[in-house]
């Protein structure tokens, strides 16, 4: 059996058996002061699991089912992962961990440790974002290339090592499938903005700048947290470097690319 529980704002939230228990939320038209009553106004609970089920399902709340003339008030369901969150965590809007879930009951601001979990604001350059949307671009070439067993072989022939070169492109640009956005030496960032962990750079020289003050942090300051002053501005030039190398050898590779595919596979 489902069950109902009263929320804030006019939210009723059900559990819904699947396997294991599951949080759905309903947003409602009015103030609940009767769960059971607002239940039965939705139709009762089989029409709420109906739309944790079928997502094209919509409710309707019948607010005075007595009355012919009162017309039912659509209802919808809204994601329960925030509020899931601030049952167990809090989140920092600014600061050395801008953007983050923090559980309950600990405290980054009072534990060195924390500093690998300090999240670092990366733009990349104009010139260089340029280059990223090139890369949309020539994966739409790879994909054109390794089509195999398709009606575009009927279009154009290619040789063994143009197919051998754009699986090797594709292999080597490849990005990881992640959670949580991973920077990784040769690889160009996903975003032109991104917000790294600094535990997610994944580089030897960036990791050893974060730690070279370890058990010499005095204090977790407003700007720089547990790190040193000016660390986060070597960071990005760091990072900015290694961008920019990155971005170097996807155009070097990329007109490789396009002079050793045939014209009409570019179209």
């Amino acid at each position: 059996m489902a069950e109902g529980g009263e929320g804030d704002s006019g939210l009723i939230v059900a559990s819904v058996p699947e396997g294991q228990r599951k949080l759905m939320c309903i947003q409602y038209p009015g103030f609940v002061d009767n769960v059971d009553r607002a239940i039965n106004s939705l139709g009762g609970m089989k029409s709420i699991e109906k739309v944790y089920y079928e997502k094209t399902h919509v409710l309707e709340a019948r607010l005075r089912p007595e009355d012919r003339f009162c017309k039912p008030v659509v209802g919808r369901s809204l994601p329960v992962t925030n509020l899931l969150l601030a049952l167990v965590s809090y989140y920092f809007t600014n600061g050395p961990w801008k953007m983050l879930w923090v559980r309950l009951g600990y405290d980054p601001r009072s534990t060195p440790d924390s500093k690998r979990y300090q999240c670092l604001d990366y733009r990349l350059p104009r010139e260089i974002a340029a280059v990223s949307t090139l890369e949309a671009r020539r994966s739409k070439l790879r994909k054109g290339l390794i089509y195999a067993g398709s009606k575009k072989q009927d279009e154009f022939q290619l040789s063994g090592d143009s197919v051998q070169l754009a699986e090797a492109v594709a292999d080597s640009n490849a990005p990881e499938t992640e959670a949580c956005p991973v920077f990784i030496a040769h690889q160009l960032p996903t975003q032109r903005q991104v917000y790294y962990q600094l535990c997610d750079l994944r580089d030897e020289s960036l990791q050893t700048l974060l730690h070279a003050n370890d058990g010499r942090e005095d204090e977790c300051s407003e700007a720089n947290g547990w790190c040193e002053e000016g660390v986060y501005d070597q960071l990005r030039k760091m990072l900015g470097e290694m961008v920019r190398r990155t971005a170097e050898r996807v155009e070097e590779e990329r007109d490789w690319l396009l002079q050793t595919i045939p014209a009409q596979a570019r179209d």
